[in-house]
């Protein structure tokens, strides 16, 4: 499944709105089919991610989501080994 952008024009103006779709095979090979329209979406709602599409689908807002920063990676032994021996060859 996958989010389209459509536009449409009317009366001089440009509307947005977002479909659902799903890719499925027929004979005449795939096609894509509206599973539902989503209307129009804020940046806000297109950052909320593929967790929160059922929420999106019965028109609530997403949960909020809390971002967990991962502490700094010690250098890994064999980094630290190669600088030996770069430094050593030198």
């Amino acid at each position: 499944m996958f989010l389209r952008k459509n536009r449409k024009s009317a009366n001089g103006e440009v509307y947005e709105y977002w479909t659902l779709c799903e890719t499925v095979r027929t004979e005449l090979g795939p096609r894509q089919r509206v599973v539902a329209t989503l209307g129009k979406l804020s940046e806000q709602d297109l950052a909320a991610g593929w967790e929160d599409i059922e929420a999106l689908l019965e028109g609530r807002k997403p949960a909020p989501r809390q971002f967990l920063l991962e502490k700094a990676k010690a250098t890994p032994s064999w980094a630290a080994a190669k600088e030996q021996a770069v430094a050593s060859a030198a």
